[in-house]
């Protein structure tokens, strides 16, 4: 998120390319690992440099158990929150016949897989926000499921018009998919 911008759904940019298979990679930002590194510089770190500091023998660790309870508990969630932050990922490909996602980490159960005929539309979304810094505007590129709305995938998000324009005429002669108003697409949300 950038200053002074409102958070959003999709991620900041999304631009799968312009030829199949258009393929998109996202992973958290590393500020998602920071925390776990400071649980542990903060629960094993701090308190292992305090004992080394103060010459306290193996024995009064071992006598005053909360010792090695704060070191062991800090250092697993660091080390696991750590891997979980570094693990994670989401790998979205769009090929001539099928639409794959696939999640690692915390997203494994976002694993899938669909026949391209399923899809039966190109959405397009536009959104104005006035209270970001020079009410910026983002536009983003959906790929519609038939049946189910949670595996529509998005194909381009970003903020350049002239950008997304070329995207959707370029999507739409790629995948043979028509291209669905905001308008429309709200109604047959609601309906």
């Amino acid at each position: 998120m950038r200053f002074f911008e409102v958070n959003t759904e999709a991620p900041p940019g999304v631009d799968m390319g312009s030829h199949l298979p258009l393929r998109f990679t996202w992973r958290p930002l590393l500020g998602d690992v920071v925390y776990a590194l400071l649980l542990g510089t903060w629960f094993c770190v701090l308190p292992a440099a305090y004992l080394l500091d103060q010459g306290l023998t193996l024995s009064f660790i071992l006598e005053n158990w909360w010792w090695a309870l704060l070191f062991v508990l800090g250092g697993t969630f660091s080390v696991v929150a750590t891997l979980r932050g570094v693990l994670t990922r989401l790998e979205v490909e769009v090929t001539d016949s099928q639409v794959r996602q696939r999640g690692g980490g915390t997203l494994r159960d976002k694993t899938w897989s669909e026949p391209l005929e399923r899809y039966t539309a190109l959405r397009v979304e536009h959104r104005h926000h006035p209270d970001w810094l020079g009410a910026r505007d983002e536009f983003g590129i959906h790929l519609c499921h038939g049946e189910d709305d949670s595996r529509s995938v998005v194909l381009h998000w970003g903020r350049s018009r002239r950008h997304f324009q070329a995207r959707l005429a370029r999507y739409s002669e790629l995948l043979g998919l028509s291209v669905e108003e905001e308008a429309r697409a709200a109604r047959r949300l609601a309906g």
